[in-house]
């Protein structure tokens, strides 16, 4: 559930594996032409202001990103600067709530879809687990918004099935239908190789019976089992065409001698099958917190190179992009991220962490009652995230009024000592 930054390092990490070179981080000159900087920090949070040069550095954009002790998103702004404003470009909001072992319970996020006049709001209100902890399944609502109008509101179950060595094989998604009856619409297939490695991934149209292939991912591995391959093939007009994909993009992985990744070949499609596009090299590691690797973009003719800092605990913290058009790399940009990443000891405090607040009764008519350890806030919010009431909890028992409040279902929102519940509640 969790958003990783760093998806492509990831990768380029998941496939040279912990191999780590000599490297003299100081190649690179020119004039910085743009820069980031981290201008707030807490547990947790981070705020990114990126300036642009001209003449001075002025302000060009900031986003702000806050998670909790799990990595799960409590929120990610972003606002750009115009004539002297900042000028809200997106927004996200999320809460999660976690059982008595630490696991996911519930999750809900709202944010901009399209604009910041449309919304979509996602609510995972139930998440089901075996014995070993493993997720089963999870039911969720996507709902989408104009302003406060709803336009339209999916309800669906997600079933997980796992191999023997614990590797999903196949998600099936139902949907709800109006006769309230649930239906099996998508399936997602993922098959491996002796080792584990994912060799196929399918996500196919599945309803009414029908298996349509809307997009394919090929992987492939060596014998030390490091990525040599990857191929992505979406459909076109899988509705009328069964398996009508086609080869989108592909990366091709290479190594050296000594098992380290020396280069990725990049190809895309271009209208009549895959040109190269761009290719990878250069990969150099530090002894524990440097990476750096450049790009030739075949098609245009400039090339990039990128510097990865990590941290002392091995998160990514920040990042140098550098880029060459003709001769010597000018500097074009920095971005800080949080350097306080999650320790395993922040997550197992929240892990052993029960809520500190409960309420009853619910279903609820005229008075809702929550129990509260310690003094706290509360909010009852609608599922597209409109506040309906709010007010101080006080330690021990606080009556919520909500005779004057429509019938339906919303969110009891509790915060007390930074803890965050959420609840569903139905007003009836």
């Amino acid at each position: 559930m969790k958003q990783t930054l760093y998806t492509f390092i990831v990768l380029l990490f998941s496939a040279s594996g912990p191999v780590w070179a000599q490297f003299n981080p100081n190649p690179l000159s020119g004039t910085p032409l743009q820069k980031a900087q981290l201008i707030a920090l807490t547990n947790g949070t981070y705020t990114e202001l990126v300036q642009s040069w001209n003449g001075s550095y002025q302000n060009s954009s900031k986003r702000t990103v806050s998670t909790d002790a799990h990595g799960n998103l409590l929120l990610n702004n972003s606002w750009y600067f115009m004539s002297g404003n900042w000028v809200t470009q997106s927004w996200q909001n999320g809460t999660t709530t976690y059982n008595g072992s630490g696991k996911e319970q519930t999750i809900w996020s709202k944010g901009t879809s399209v604009d910041t006049a449309h919304f979509a709001v996602k609510w995972i209100y139930q998440i089901g687990y075996d014995g070993s902890g493993k997720m089963i399944y999870y039911n969720h609502a996507d709902s989408f918004y104009t302003g406060t109008t709803l336009d339209q509101t999916t309800v669906q179950v997600d079933s997980f099935y796992y191999n023997t060595a614990g590797k999903i094989t196949r998600i099936d998604t139902y949907t709800k239908g109006t006769s309230g009856n649930y239906t099996l619409n998508w399936t997602a297939k993922i098959t491996y190789d002796a080792n584990n490695n994912p060799t196929d991934y399918d996500y196919a149209l599945t309803a009414n019976n029908d298996y349509a292939v809307a997009s394919r991912a090929k992987f492939t591995w060596d014998a030390q089992n490091r990525m040599t391959s990857f191929r992505s093939f979406p459909a076109y007009m899988y509705l009328t065409y069964k398996d009508s994909v086609y080869e989108q993009k592909s990366q091709y992985f290479y190594y050296d001698g000594s098992g380290n990744l020396s280069m990725v070949v990049d190809s895309q499609y271009s209208g009549t099958g895959l040109l190269p596009f761009a290719t990878y090299r250069n990969f150099l590691f530090s002894s524990g917190n440097l990476m750096r690797y450049s790009s030739e973009n075949i098609q245009y003719g400039f090339t990039d190179s990128v510097l990865y800092y990590r941290s002392a605990t091995g998160f990514p913290d920040s990042i140098q992009y550098y880029r060459s058009i003709g001769s010597g790399f000018n500097y074009i940009g920095h971005v800080l991220y949080t350097t306080q990443p999650n320790t395993p000891t922040a997550i197992a405090t929240v892990t052993n962490t029960l809520p500190t607040t409960h309420s009853y009764p619910n279903p609820a008519t005229e008075t809702i009652t929550v129990v509260s350890g310690v003094s706290g806030s509360y909010q009852l919010l609608t599922l597209m995230g409109t506040e309906v009431l709010s007010g101080k909890l006080e330690e021990g028992k606080t009556d919520l009024n909500v005779a004057p409040v429509k019938r339906g279902l919303y969110l009891l929102v509790s915060e007390t000592n930074g803890q965050v519940s959420v609840q569903k509640i139905l007003l009836q």
